[in-house]
């Protein structure tokens, strides 16, 4: 056992405890959230040092976030759809890689935010990833029918395994990385040889639709791998042995996620109930129910330092301190920032703010804001699209020639980035109600409004771009 391992064993356990004592007061409450996507977030998973969130939402975006400042660190677009899973890559370089409801799978340069390889080969969603123990491989399973391994330093598949499924929804690496598990319609856990291609015995583990695994540690010959079902049933196994421990049919709804701590001693269950349960491993004991997401929960992923990540229905994802009462995040309950508060708001003004609490994440709103995921919105109202110094616009944006008038921002919100801007860095967020965006853009042009002396960055419409005339 390494030292990082038996620290991880011994915070896991102390976490336990802490854990069993913070239960006698009821229900463990969330220490923060972090919310910047524009709709359901469908995938999260956390750095091997703890350090860093990735997740991925139905609004396109993948983010990675800081997790001690609870703050994205880089929003990037790539994928034409949803996206459905999220996964790091073990390394020394910060990498990770996507999978989306356009069928891609996407391996990122986190740092950089860039694309290293698109890799292409679902006809239909792909909806699940693992990456193995070694991070040379990725394997996706898909709404086509398939599971794919793909080499993560050339991009290409090593391996299609066909099924008769006409979806899979689940997708592990077992066995030191020498196996690929997947659940399929019929209940059946399906086993691939990573190193020939054959297909192995598979194992009939539930008697309906496997909708999630999870594998205790990939990377041992032995361990314990969990399943999950829409019959609401859940249960463990060993492995290689393919001994059932434990059989568990105790949620309201139909289970959609799981997740294993760390030390392979505590399982996390999440479904369409909106509640997180744990349970013990490897007896399957009640240990604790998480409540707070309004909706179905998504993913889950343990992190160090004893917490859980959670990600659902309502836009959010939720940080849990498995101590209990713990704040987690630097300000309190929440990484937003607080919306500014001008003088004399009028009541849609007030309204507007409420609707501009998910923008403040990614946007500054004074002239000496830095920019962050994007670019100040100081002086936005009358200004040329994609002219902000020192923002790395996408080419799909810069020389639009698109002005920011109120009506144009309107249309943006009510038609989305994908039509307004096609190509461009915007994640999709859309707004429907039509006084909802009204109040918005009121809040907009409040907040932002330039005061006198101090410039606008970027070309405004009235002026000459830059080196053509006076600045604005």
């Amino acid at each position: 056992m390494t030292a990082g391992r038996a620290l991880s064993r011994l915070g896991a356990a102390l976490a336990r405890v802490l854990l069993a004592a913070a239960l006698c007061a009821g229900a463990l409450p969330a220490a923060a959230a972090l919310l910047g996507h524009g709709g359901p977030v469908q995938a999260v998973d956390v750095s091997a040092d703890g350090r860093h969130a990735l997740t991925g939402g139905f609004d396109y975006t993948v983010i990675l976030w800081d997790l001690e400042s609870q703050v994205p660190v880089r929003i990037l677009t790539g994928h034409d759809g949803g996206v459905s899973a999220v996964r790091f890559v073990p390394g020394s370089t910060l990498r990770g890689v996507s999978a989306g409801d356009d069928g891609d799978v996407i391996l990122w340069d986190l740092h950089a935010g860039r694309i290293l390889h698109r890799m292409k080969g679902h006809a239909l969603r792909a909806v699940e990833l693992a990456v193995s123990p070694d991070g040379r491989l990725a394997a996706s399973a898909g709404w086509d029918g398939t599971v794919r391994v793909w080499d993560l330093e050339t991009g290409t598949a090593r391996h299609v395994f066909e099924t008769r499924a006409n979806r899979i929804n689940t997708v592990a690496f077992a066995g030191g990385g020498t196996q690929v598990l997947a659940g399929d319609e019929a209940g059946q856990l399906l086993v691939w040889s990573v190193g020939t291609g054959e297909a192995m015995r598979p194992l009939r583990v539930h008697d309906f639709v496997v909708n999630a695994l999870d594998v205790a540690d990939p990377a041992a010959a032995s361990t314990t791998v969990a399943t999950a079902s829409v019959d609401r049933t859940m249960r463990l196994w060993s492995w290689p042995a393919r001994e059932e421990l434990v059989s568990i049919e105790l949620h309201d709804a139909a289970v959609l996620a799981l997740a294993i701590s760390d030390d392979g001693t505590l399982l996390a269950s999440s479904g369409a109930d909106g509640a997180i349960r744990l349970w013990s491993i490897p007896d399957g004991r009640p240990a604790g129910t998480l409540t707070g997401h309004a909706g179905a929960v998504f993913a889950l992923a343990f992190a160090p330092g004893g917490r859980l990540l959670s990600a659902g229905r309502d836009e959010s994802v939720r940080v849990w301190s498995l101590a209990g009462g713990t704040e987690i995040a630097p300000a309190g309950a929440t990484n937003i920032p607080a919306p500014e508060t001008v003088a004399d708001m009028t009541e849609a003004e007030k309204r507007g703010q409420w609707e501009f609490r998910k923008c403040r994440i990614c946007h500054s709103i004074t002239a000496e804001g830095e920019n962050r995921a994007g670019p100040t919105l100081y002086g936005i109202v009358g200004r040329v699209a994609g002219t902000v110094p020192g923002y790395d616009y996408s080419p799909a944006l810069t020389g639009t020639g698109i002005v920011w008038t109120p009506d144009m921002i309107a249309r943006l919100f009510a038609d989305g980035p994908d039509r307004v801007t096609p190509g461009s860095k915007m994640p999709l967020q859309k707004l429907s109600s039509p006084q909802a965006r009204d109040d918005l853009i009121a809040y907009i042009e409040k907040v932002t409004a330039p005061k006198p002396g101090v410039p606008v960055p970027g070309q405004m419409a009235d002026a000459p771009p830059a080196g053509q005339g006076a600045k604005q």
